[in-house]
């Protein structure tokens, strides 16, 4: 697979869940909204899980952002954090985590991205489409989030083309 110089230049954002389940959305309302936004450099995939054919699409971009639900934090905060590059298991099922797709990407196509998990906390996954009032302030704080972190990155890579 041949990736030209811009591509490989680029922010994927990858907003997944499950849109029947609440406040498990949180990743593609996310991604919705970052799609929006039209933001130069930024490509956005929404699906409901992470699947092993999602490996080629992440072999095009330089970095990589997970957006996704957790239940482990204060409901509505946010947290973007780098993903570890310690390997994970091998075993493969429909759906993966993102380590294991990077790890697959890396495996498959030779490359691997920069890797990111942006995660959105909420406290519940109720049947039902509507999110909470805390997953809708969550997915604000994300999307500014994002939007930062892209800022940064761009003026990091600015920096290094002028170095």
């Amino acid at each position: 697979m041949t990736q030209d110089r811009a591509a490989q230049e680029q922010v994927l954002l990858v907003g997944y869940g499950n849109e029947l389940r609440g406040d498990d959305a949180v990743g593609l309302h996310v991604g919705r909204s970052i799609e929006a936004l039209r933001l130069p450099g930024v490509q956005v995939h929404l699906c409901p899980q992470l699947t092993p054919e999602l490996a080629e699409l992440l072999a095009g971009a330089k970095t990589v952002v997970f957006a996704d639900a957790a239940a482990s934090g204060r409901p509505g905060t946010v947290e973007l954090c780098p993903l570890s590059h310690r390997p994970e298991s091998a075993s493969f099922h429909h759906a993966l985590s993102p380590g294991a797709l990077v790890q697959l990407c890396e495996a498959a196509f030779g490359h691997r991205p920069d890797a990111f998990i942006l995660r959105i906390h909420i406290s519940r996954c109720d049947f039902g489409v509507e999110l909470s009032g805390e997953a809708q302030q969550g997915v604000a704080r994300a999307v500014a989030l994002f939007t930062e972190f892209c800022s940064v990155s761009s003026m990091r890579e600015m920096r290094k083309s002028f170095s």
